[in-house]
């Protein structure tokens, strides 16, 4: 018997990296034969609809990044970039808010999503860590509906597990594996906790949130269970990280989701000859990205002074929004060509990975999810230079997993010399072969397929609790 037929509504918000992976999950349940839309904030429609996916509009603010460096000293950004220390993180929250929006582009988002559900059956929704807190809310209003939640990433707000420790902390030996699982409920009861209720943007989130009509105004750790009882999505490699045997039983690991390249997409003819060079040591390009972040331009000139100074060529990433204070585009289906920057750079704003990442030597960048693992499947060494802090994202995790796991290194300092940039590209260089192993693996996987199939299940199988806050 056929499976009966879906209506899925995947509810991704956030930057490029946080919401087009989504495409490749939405073609994957497509080609299982289900309906399936986007659900996003103002702003990449058009990327989403270039992939054939239909694109719903929720909610009228867009998603917005702010450039730190314009209203922050540089001892304050050490601090915001860096810190876990959640007094001092507060202190600088309450003074300058948060770097992005959420707390207005949520709740706004969450009431459309609601008109949303009361106009359409939907079966489905499948969230982020972002939306997952909004989506179990419509639960109260549509109590039919299967809420999965998703995370591109085992580096932060994972279930707690001896497996590996939580970002900004030591690895603990194999043996001692219960200390790890200590460090995560550390990091969640001492640092994220408090940080989160004390903190301005989440009393705004909440008071705006209360004011929409029908949903759950729970503001308690009811929410958080109800959070950790949904079934949930590891968007990563197994081969990077398999599934811890104390995860629970309702999450399964199912492989990367990668932003798909555009049809009819070619490069330029410049940068195609420009990717064919190799240095005097025989190296292929060096590729320097920082993504959707801001205020990136002095770790970005170091990186690239760095790559220099070895000899290498340098393909460097220069986004639109550089010279802004906020972004709130982050769309690719206006990119430019790109040139040569001088002897031995290409500048440019967009290319798709799957296409350029195979010719590089080493990739040096930010640390999000997608370029982290896409590099590594691209059997690229990494040098992660994180921006956010790890109360807040995942980038510092995946500078120590890289480094723990032989694939590459992390750069600690916010504002590093030349010297440490070209010291850990170095490093990284020399993990080439290990690289290579990973990618062969990981180009095995079919994480849109697993990840399709997995929500099919979910979405089919009565709902079952199961609890993620367990101490074995």
């Amino acid at each position: 018997m056929e499976p009966k037929q879906l209506k899925v509504l995947v509810w991704f918000v956030g930057t490029r990296g946080d919401v087009l992976p989504g495409v490749a999950l939405c073609k994957a349940l497509q080609d299982r034969g289900h309906e399936v839309a986007m659900g996003v904030t103002p702003g990449p429609e058009e990327c989403i609809r270039a992939y054939g996916i239909r694109a719903i509009t929720l909610g009228t603010v867009a998603f917005k990044l702010r450039d730190d460096t314009h209203v922050m000293s540089q001892e304050e950004l050490e601090i915001f970039r860096r810190s876990t220390n959640p007094r001092e993180y507060l202190v600088l929250e309450h003074k300058y808010g948060i770097t992005w929006n959420g707390h207005e582009a949520m709740p706004d988002s969450l009431r459309a999503c609601r008109d949303l559900m009361q106009k359409e059956h939907f079966d489905a929704i499948v969230s982020t860590v972002i939306t997952s807190g909004a989506a179990v809310r419509l639960l109260k209003m549509f109590p039919h509906l299967k809420i999965i939640r998703s995370a591109f990433s085992f580096g932060s707000f994972a279930p707690p597990t001896r497996a590996f420790p939580p970002g900004g902390y030591a690895d603990s030996p194999q043996c001692y594996g219960f200390l790890n699982k200590l460090k995560h409920f550390h990091f969640l009861l001492f640092r994220f906790i408090p940080f989160l209720f004390k903190s301005n943007f989440m009393k705004q989130e909440m008071a705006q949130t209360r004011e929409i009509e029908g949903i759950d105004h729970d503001e308690g750790f009811s929410v958080f269970q109800t959070i950790s009882e949904l079934p949930e999505l590891g968007l990563w490699s197994p081969t990077l990280q398999e599934k811890p045997s104390d995860f629970p039983v309702n999450h399964v690991v199912t492989g990367c989701l990668f932003v798909p390249k555009l049809d009819g997409w070619t490069p330029s003819e410049a940068l195609e000859a420009f990717m064919q060079k190799r240095d005097s040591k025989g190296r292929k390009p060096a590729v320097i990205t920082f993504g959707s972040m801001m205020g990136v331009e002095k770790v970005q000139g170091s990186v690239l002074r760095a790559c220099q100074q070895l000899g290498m060529n340098v393909v460097n990433f220069v986004p639109k929004t550089t010279k802004q204070r906020e972004n709130t585009k982050f769309s690719f289906t206006e990119s430019s060509p790109g040139g040569e920057a001088g002897t031995g750079v290409f500048e440019l704003d967009y290319a798709p990975f799957d296409w350029l990442l195979p010719l590089a030597s080493v990739v040096i960048c930010h640390g999000g999810a997608g370029t982290t693992f896409r590099s590594l499947w691209a059997g690229a060494p990494v040098v992660v230079c994180p921006i956010f802090s790890q109360m807040v994202a995942d980038q510092v995790s995946h500078g120590q997993f890289v480094e723990r796991k032989g694939l590459g290194t992390w750069i600690e300092p916010l504002a590093p010399s030349v010297q440490q940039c070209q010291v850990a590209i170095e490093q990284a260089l020399r993990c080439k072969e290990r690289c290579a192993e990973v990618s062969a693996k990981m180009q095995e996987e079919d994480g849109a397929a697993v990840a399709a199939a997995e929500v099919e299940r979910f979405a089919l199988q009565p709902k079952v609790k199961e609890s993620t806050c367990c101490i074995a």
